[in-house]
């Protein structure tokens, strides 16, 4: 999974990820030089919030 360096502090744009599943958001706008990666395993737990 990737995370967007800083996002935690405003709202970004974001748009549906696939055409017909409308509960999968993509950011939009954003620097990929600003993503952090981190291993995310079977089990572990994602929390989000509008900021996140």
């Amino acid at each position: 999974m990737q995370f967007i360096k800083g996002s935690h502090h405003k709202l970004l744009k974001h748009r549906l990820a696939y055409q017909h599943n409308s509960h999968v958001l993509t950011a939009v706008d954003y620097s990929e030089n600003n993503c952090v990666s981190m291993d995310v395993k079977r089990g572990d737990v994602s929390v989000h919030t509008n900021f996140t």
